[in-house]
């Protein structure tokens, strides 16, 4: 008896927790990557199979079958997989390197090192043998980081095979005796629009980390060093007709350190990014300003943390310079002559990283120069030097703290310092996300405080915001308001189009993944009602309402419609770009008869 009880609590416990486990076994001889898998360790592995569709029909059995293994030793660990399938029909589609395309054949790794089902590193690798990575980083992907790590695909009679490489130096993992790490694996098959995952995934969260399953076996493997530096020399070369050749010359150096298992350092000196790609031309016709996409390295790669409470806009060092600054040195009938594209960046370094605990940690500082320009004087022609730019420092500090069923609590602090009587600003902001035990149910808040400080005096605005709903199941509901005062700016370090606004919202949807209907896929609708109004003076803006749904059959053919409207009468009161005015946008007419007070 006491033996069946003990089975029976075994057996209870793991169908509860729904997470499978894959054992590592240590490697024995040398591992060719050819994509064969015919050395004697994937003969003797322990392979795994049994996915389970997550996509056209959730938890049905795939079309195709998987097989996978693992193997480890002290540089890396080693994942071979057998994807059976017509060799005829397989994907040979060719793409870059982190196209998510939905025409390619694809094998995905998610690997969560530190078990907490928020934090995590995706490989995948096509039929065609092109590498994906990204971050996982509470449920986004930031593909922009590029690892270094190897792969090799072979289409054989019985479908496709894949032998795969991941250094240590990739991953991020705490020092221990025994790793406990959950992974999980995911195979697309394009042809079949099928996705099929090893340890099953509900499709209505589609979270991989969170219903993941767990490495077992690995042990006595120790971090390795991670010391990189990467120097460079540049020379640039211009001349014309009118003027003489000019050449300059520049230099500097990257650096990347592993403090310990956690926390890694980047430090960019006198960086020069002249390689990067120009932004796109756009015309703004908008009363807003325009946000551009990052495309320097060192502020796109392991910004995540940074980045979690929407308040840093890397843009804002090196390339914008704040208006106020200039404007406020400018006399009667003066303007800027030229303002440049961009400022000296001096240096920058970011020190991020997650402890155990799961207490992430980031700070980031950045440095740039003075930077001049003419003031020209429009009625006697005159010019005279202005700073465009002071000596500027730049900080971000971030606490981010992971919490149960997959919420956290991160706190973020900017500043920006000026040299000189230049004003400083600083933006604090605190923000919270609570689930239930399954994750059906939230609540997420947060609230910010802006602070421009010129002369001595401060100027204070602040946002805040809470939203709770139902996120999980056929139904979905919630309701949200979220406010930003007239006074609230956290444009120096951070993006935002306009503030001074109040908005409320309510919200349900309905969504069924596996219908009863056989010629119907999935099905997708959603109903809201907002309405908007400014924070001072408090008048109405808007009220509006949007339905919408999407049909998509067993061939994969989609039909939707769309409906939304206003309930009452509308008013724009950022168009006109002047207060006192607003825009009725049914008919664009201007009514210059509010009183702001």
């Amino acid at each position: 008896m006491k033996n069946i009880f003990l089975f029976l609590l075994v057996l209870i416990t793991s169908c509860s927790y729904g997470q499978r486990e894959i054992k590592a076994t240590i490697r024995t001889n040398e591992i060719s990557l050819d994509g064969e898998l015919i050395e004697s360790d994937w003969v003797f592995s322990k392979w795994t199979s049994n996915f389970t569709q997550m996509k056209p029909v959730p938890g049905a059995k795939p079309s195709k079958k998987t097989q996978v293994a693992l193997v480890y030793d002290q540089e890396a660990i080693y994942i071979g997989v057998k994807c059976f399938d017509n060799p005829d029909s397989v994907s040979r589609v060719l793409s870059n390197r982190d196209d998510f395309n939905p025409n390619l054949d694809l094998f995905a790794i998610f690997i969560d090192t530190y078990n907490d089902n928020q934090n995590g590193f995706f490989f995948g690798i096509t039929s065609r043998g092109v590498q994906l990575d990204a971050k996982i980083f509470n449920e986004d992907f930031n593909d922009l980081l590029n690892l270094v790590w190897n792969s090799k695909t072979k289409i054989n009679k019985d479908g496709w095979c894949a032998e795969i490489k991941i250094p240590y130096s990739a991953l991020r993992f705490p020092k221990a005796e025994v790793q406990d790490w959950n992974i999980n694996f995911g195979r697309q098959i394009s042809r079949l629009r099928e996705e099929n995952t090893w340890n099953e995934v509900n499709p209505d969260l589609e979270n991989y980390l969170l219903e993941s399953g767990e490495i077992t076996g690995i042990k006595n493997i120790t971090p390795p060093l991670r010391l990189a530096f990467i120097p460079f020399l540049s020379n640039y070369v211009s001349f014309s007709k009118t003027e003489d050749l000019f050449s300059t010359f520049n230099g500097g150096m990257d650096i990347k350190y592993g403090i310990n298992e956690a926390f890694t350092l980047d430090v960019t000196l006198l960086p020069d990014f002249g390689q990067v790609v120009f932004d796109n031309q756009v015309l703004n016709i908008s009363p807003y300003e325009i946000e551009f996409n990052e495309n320097r390295q060192f502020f796109t790669e392991g910004t995540e943390l940074f980045t979690k409470s929407d308040l840093f806009y890397s843009r804002r060092i090196g390339i914008q310079t704040s208006d106020r600054v200039y404007e406020s040195q400018l006399n009667e009938n003066e303007q800027i002559t030229e303002i440049p594209s961009s400022v000296p960046l001096i240096n920058a370094s970011k020190i991020s990283g997650r402890l155990k605990n799961g207490l992430g940690i980031g700070v980031f500082n950045a440095v740039t120069a003075q930077q001049n320009s003419k003031a020209e004087n429009i009625l006697n022609n005159t010019t005279r030097d202005i700073i465009i730019s002071p000596l500027t420092n730049y900080n971000v500090l971030v606490l981010d703290q992971n919490l149960k069923n997959n919420g956290f609590l991160t706190f973020t602090n900017t500043n920006v310092l000026r040299s000189g009587a230049f004003y400083d600003a600083n933006v604090s902001g605190l923000s919270m996300k609570l689930n239930t035990k399954d994750n059906d149910y939230f609540l997420e808040t947060e609230g910010v405080i802006s602070n421009i400080i010129e002369n001595s005096s401060l100027e204070l605005g602040h946002s805040w915001g809470l939203e709770a709903g139902k996120q999980r199941g056929q139904f979905t509901f919630g309701a949200e308001y979220y406010e930003e005062s007239d006074t609230y700016n956290p444009n120096d370090l951070g993006f935002l189009r306009a503030n001074n606004s109040r908005v409320t919202e309510i919200y349900i949807g309905f969504r069924d993944f596996n219908p009863k209907n056989k010629k119907i896929n999935k099905i997708f609708s959603e109903v809201s009602i907002s309405n908007e109004r400014l924070f001072a003076p408090n008048l109405h803006g808007g009220t509006y309402w949007e339905a919408n749904g999407t049909l998509i059959s067993k061939s994969f053919n989609a039909a939707g419609i769309r409906f939304s409207g206003t309930i009452n009468e509308s008013n724009d009161y950022f168009e006109p770009r002047e207060w006192g005015r607003t825009v009725y946008p049914s008919s664009l007419d201007y009514n210059e008869d509010l009183v702001f007070i």
